[in-house]
């Protein structure tokens, strides 16, 4: 008897050592890259950080496609701190001047990356979003402005399908060849309470299904599915019962590698991932010898795989 039910992702298109490989989005797609970068592949790191909902990552990919003298960024100083609007918290400075120039440095290797990028993977957080009252424009992160400034809002999954899909089309015209993986982040978002969760993974799901309906170029990946509808136990979760425990990311990215690695990439994974342990291990003895048995490793690892990013 079965006493789950399984979910089998579909088959994502493949990646390869070698090819830049670019994220955006949730926590998760953060998970998803640090472990990427850890078994050698090309990983470009989030230009904006982290973002939970669409319509920052629209804004995120309309700075991809401008040239640095067409790109606005909204800014807002707070206890004598410079922040960005469409930016995630880490992303801050006392100077104006030295923040803007990590903004246009973030953005110009995102968009350099992106020209020959083979993937780019979305993981849309939540559909709740807040808007500034004096602009009525979406922000990335409230940055503990006073709340009053804001209006919460849920996003309409017709209106975030349309603004995704021309912000995806225009990254199409910089590469033809981009393939877009989508999924909808497994964390919970319990400030919104459970019914307000699940009714943002909702829209999030049919905001996927349109897109990948319509655009041939865009898959998506069960990340959610696999944790509330395969694992489905409080196991699996984290202490704060919201994120994925550390044994839930790994069975997450088990599916992953099946539905994305070919034969031969999960060879190069295997052997990448034993030269991590050891690079990791502590030794207890002659930690000369353990350096020198790290270099040789390296050495030969990188002369049977020139491709690798270590």
């Amino acid at each position: 008897m079965e006493f789950r039910t399984p979910c089998m992702p579909p088959r994502l298109p493949l990646i390869e050592h070698g090819s830049p490989i670019s994220f955006l989005g949730s926590c998760f797609s953060e998970h998803l890259a640090a472990r990427l970068a850890y078994q050698g592949f090309d990983v470009c790191p989030p230009s904006h950080g982290i973002l939970f909902d669409g319509f920052s990552m629209v804004r995120a990919m309309e700075h991809w496609t401008q040239k640095p003298k067409q790109r606005r960024f909204d800014l807002v100083a707070q206890h004598n701190v410079w922040y960005s609007w469409d930016h995630h918290g880490s992303f801050r400075s006392e100077s104006k001047q030295t923040l803007l120039y990590s903004l246009n440095k973030a953005c110009n290797r995102q968009g350099k990356m992106l020209k020959k990028a083979q993937v780019l993977f979305i993981t849309l957080g939540t559909a709740w979003y807040f808007v500034l009252k004096e602009s009525e424009r979406p922000v990335a992160n409230c940055h503990k402005v006073p709340a009053n400034r804001f209006e919460r809002k849920l996003a309409e999954p017709q209106v975030l399908a349309e603004k995704l899909s021309n912000a995806l089309n225009s990254l199409r015209l910089l590469n033809p060849n981009l393939e877009v993986v989508l999924s909808v982040s497994p964390v919970k978002h319990l400030r919104d309470g459970i019914s307000g969760n699940l009714l943002s993974k909702s829209v999030l799901l049919l905001t996927s299904h349109m897109l990948t309906t319509e655009l041939p170029f865009c898959s998506y990946f069960p990340g959610y599915e696999l944790l509330t509808e395969d694992l489905r136990d409080y196991r699996f979760y984290a202490k704060d019962m919201a994120h994925p425990s550390d044994q839930a990311i790994d069975y997450i990215m088990e599916a992953f590698a099946g539905s994305a690695f070919s034969k031969e990439t999960a060879k190069i994974v295997g052997d990448v991932e034993r030269f991590r342990k050891l690079e990791g291990h502590r030794p207890l003895g002659n930690s000369k010898a353990h350096k020198s048995a790290i270099v040789q490793a390296k050495k030969q690892l990188l002369n049977a795989y020139p491709i690798l990013s270590l």
